[in-house]
């Protein structure tokens, strides 16, 4: 199982949000960070743009951005469906 690592930013998102959807969200990320390979599982997708190693998770009207990289997954984004792209800019930069 890979490392979880979670930005801060996310990290105060995640608090904020309900707890079924808190419990949803972890529950599925610890499921990715078990995957061999993050692609073969059924919620994630390789995003287009200038890095190759971003990857987003779907659940429910929530989605995670994440890398994974050298045995660690690190969440840099995780909000509303609404919400979660409009900085992606500057997650890419980070990346």
């Amino acid at each position: 199982m890979r490392e979880i690592l979670c930005e801060k930013s996310s990290h105060r998102n995640y608090r904020t949000l309900p707890e079924t959807a808190q419990e949803r969200i972890k529950d599925c990320v610890e499921a990715i960070a078990s995957t061999e390979e993050v692609t073969s599982h059924p919620k994630v997708t390789h995003l287009r743009g200038p890095s190759e190693s971003v990857y987003r998770a779907r659940i429910g009207e929530y989605r995670v951005v994440f890398t994974c990289e050298h045995g660690t997954l690190r969440i840099w984004e995780l909000d509303n469906r609404k919400n979660v792209y409009q900085d992606i800019d500057q997650t890419y930069a980070q990346v």
